[in-house]
C-alpha cells in the first residue's frame, strides 16, 4: 500500500521536474529516511517492468557468425553425405545423419553448462536441429517403415516437438522456440 501511494506521490512530485531536480528530490527523501532503498527499487521494478540487475542479452557480430558457422557445417554434412550416399550401407547412413545430430546435440549440452560458451552451444543445437529430421527420416526408412505415411511423419514431428520443447524448458535457449514453431507449422 505504501509503495502504491509512493508511486503516485512520485509521479505527481517528479512530473513537473527535470532530471536533475528529480534526482535531487529523491536524494533528499532518501537522506531524510522518508524512503528506503527497497521502496525505491521496488517502485522502479514495478514502473519499468524488469528485475533489478536483469541481464540484457545482446546479439553481436560474433554470435551471428556462430550461427552462420553452424549452417555451413550443416551444408558440409549434407554435401558429404549426399555425394557418398549410394556407397554406404544402412548403418553408416543412420550414423551419418542421426548420429551426427545426436553428437551435435550433446556437444551443445556440454557447452551450455558454461555461460561464456552460450552461443557456441546454440550453434551446435542449431546443427542438431537441422540434421535431426533427416536422421529420423533415414532411421525409420532403414527400419522398413513407410516414411511417406502420415503416421510416421506425425511420429517424427512429435519426437522433434517433444525434444525441442523439453530442451527449451531445460536449457532456456531461444533457438528451441524457433524450431518448435517451425515443427508445429509444418
Amino acid at each position: 500500500m505504501a509503495t502504491i501511494i509512493l508511486s503516485g506521490f512520485w509521479v505527481g512530485l517528479f512530473s513537473s521536474m527535470d532530471k536533475a531536480e528529480a534526482s535531487a528530490a529523491l536524494k533528499s527523501l532518501l537522506s531524510q529516511k522518508l524512503l528506503t532503498k527497497e521502496e525505491v527499487l521496488q517502485t522502479y521494478q514495478e514502473s519499468v517492468g524488469e528485475e533489478i540487475g536483469a541481464k540484457i542479452q545482446r546479439v553481436n557480430f560474433s554470435h551471428i557468425l556462430f550461427l552462420i558457422g553452424g549452417a555451413i557445417v550443416f551444408i558440409g554434412i549434407a554435401i558429404f553425405v549426399g555425394q557418398n550416399w549410394d556407397k554406404h550401407g544402412p548403418l553408416t547412413k543412420i550414423l551419418a545423419t542421426l548420429g551426427s545430430s545426436i553428437a551435435a546435440y550433446w556437444i551443445g549440452v556440454l557447452f551450455s553448462q558454461y555461460e561464456e560458451f552460450d552461443w557456441t552451444a546454440q550453434a551446435f543445437f542449431f546443427i542438431s536441429a537441422l540434421v535431426m529430421p533427416f536422421g529420423l527420416f533415414v532411421t525409420f526408412d532403414k527400419a522398413g517403415l513407410d516414411v511417406g505415411s502420415n503416421a510416421i511423419q506425425t511420429l517424427i514431428t512429435g519426437i522433434l516437438l517433444l525434444l525441442y520443447l523439453t530442451s527449451y524448458f531445460v536449457f532456456r535457449k531461444k533457438i528451441f522456440v524457433v524450431f518448435d514453431i517451425i515443427i508445429d507449422y509444418r
